[in-house]
């Protein structure tokens, strides 16, 4: 091949691999959701994630009370305080999780758990995601929507349940003041209303029906997306927040590229005249009829 020609195709290699870029912050969302204890206090808890789900950090907060129908469950804690019941985290992470709380929550009283994961639901199985007391199960209420982000941003929500849903109200927002992968406080959406489309409701859905969202980012770091649900005879207000995945450059990409176009730059250097041990100057010749 053309050293030249190798050398533009070693270049374009290298500027492709520049492109590839990778999000800082893939696929981790977070999660609020309202649990209820029922038929008895709760002195622990326990959930699990659907099939390849992982918990990354989680906490929970105890709620005012009462908390009226349709209302949003919110923390007792100021606001961007960190959790007050439970808190842990898994670099790795873990499909399940288990706390002791640092006090008890009454009978017929809620628990926010709050959770950054990659992009999966709750497991609504009720032996696997439940308050406890004395490491039994006891009766848990909370809604089984399977809501998962579908690129930023697109919305998925999937009823989980085995009666209908219907989808009441959706609020989403951008340019939120606080970062929602901040497990340590709170999350309060506070940014800029943004339009979602569809955007007519109620929506009822079957169950294993699903609904798909999307909202323009402008530009935006976060987003936010809290949506209010009837379920079993119950309402829920759960919400979904994250940062705007940060483009970073593909480093494994560019270290083999890096050598590879060294090589290929070495390699043409040393066919060139002048540079190789075997090239030898050329002899002066001369023609003795000329002399």
């Amino acid at each position: 091949m053309n050293p030249s020609r190798t050398i533009v195709i070693a270049t374009v290699l290298l500027t492709h691999i520049l492109g590839l870029q990778q999000p800082a912050e893939a696929g981790k969302i977070l999660y609020q959701e309202c649990f209820t204890a029922l038929g008895d206090m709760a002195d622990g808890f326990k959930a699990s994630l659907e099939k390849d789900g992982l918990f990354f950090l989680w906490g929970g907060y105890s709620v005012i009370e009462p908390v009226k129908e349709g209302q949003k469950c919110r923390p007792t804690g100021m606001k961007g305080a960190p959790p007050d019941l439970f808190r842990a985290a898994s670099a790795k992470g873990t499909n399940a999780i288990t706390a002791a709380l640092k006090k008890n929550v009454p009978i017929n009283a809620h628990m926010v758990l709050s959770s950054i994961r990659n992009n999966s639901a709750l497991d609504p199985d009720p032996m696997k995601t439940t308050f406890t007391l004395k490491g039994n199960d006891i009766g848990t209420k909370f809604g089984k929507p399977e809501t998962r982000e579908k690129g930023d941003p697109v919305i998925d929500i999937t009823n989980g349940g085995s009666s209908v849903m219907t989808l009441l109200n959706i609020v989403a927002q951008i340019n939120n003041s606080q970062d929602p992968l901040d497990i340590d406080s709170f999350f309060e959406p506070d940014g800029t209303l943004v339009t979602v489309t569809p955007s007519l409701l109620p929506i009822d859905l079957l169950p294993g029906d699903t609904a798909e969202f999307i909202f323009p980012l402008d530009g935006s770091p976060n987003w936010s997306f809290q949506y209010t649900y009837t379920s079993e005879g119950d309402t829920f207000v759960n919400l979904l927040a994250s940062d705007v995945a940060v483009p970073v450059p593909n480093s494994f990409g560019l270290f083999i590229a890096g050598i590879v176009l060294i090589m290929i730059l070495r390699r043409h250097a040393s066919r060139m005249p002048g540079r190789t041990a075997a090239a030898k100057p050329a002899a002066w010749f001369v023609d003795p009829n000329r002399l």
